[in-house]
Parts: structure tokens; sequence; C-alpha cells
């Protein structure tokens, strides 16, 4: 299972002495992995914004393609089985951070 880079960037993107050019990302305590259909061997952590019956939106470090599809698998810390098909809808730059937001429908 892989981080997506985002997470394991967090810390060290700037220096102790100059943390104002750092995100400024809040911890986040949930993450969706999902199984992208172009590599199923291969899950994919991604913190977690929020989540309906419908979909998902997470934060990424790369924008995700439209149209991409996959499985959303489950739900960490927990283990919880989600085992949802997916499709990615929307991916945007995050106001204030070099990240992306990006919206995942269930189908």
């Amino acid at each position: 299972m892989l981080h997506d880079p985002l997470m394991s960037g967090r810390d060290r993107s700037a220096s102790h002495d100059d943390r104002r050019s750092a995100d400024r990302l809040a911890p986040l305590s949930t993450e969706l992995v999902v199984l992208w259909h172009h590599d199923m061997e291969t899950g994919i952590r991604y913190p977690l914004l929020d989540m309906t019956d419908a979909g998902a939106r997470i934060l990424t470090a790369v924008p995700l393609i439209k149209g991409m599809t996959g499985t959303a698998r489950h739900l960490l810390p927990k283990g919880t089985a989600i085992n949802r098909p997916c499709t990615v809808r929307w991916t945007r730059p995050r106001s204030g951070s070099r990240a992306f937001e990006a919206g995942l429908r269930f189908l």
C-alpha cells in the first residue's frame, strides 16, 4: 500500500527555521484507500475530507484524471470496508496550498 505523496511530504516541506513556506494542513484522522483500475495491486491512501453515500472528497498531491476509475476499498485507521466502485468527477487546486482536492463519485 502506498501513501499519496502529500502525506509523506507534510513534515519535510520546510525546515524548522522557515515553516512559513510549508503547506499548512491540519492532520486528518481518516484516510480512504483506493485501488485504481490501472493498477489493482497497489492501494493508495488519501486523506479523506468528507464522504457521503454518493461519493467522497479526498486530498492529493497531484491532480487526478477526470473519468479515472477504481474501487474505494476501506477507511483507515479502523479498517472499515467500503468496497465501492468509483470514478473521479473533478479535481481542483486547494486554495492556499500546493495540494489538490478530488471528488469521487461512487457507482
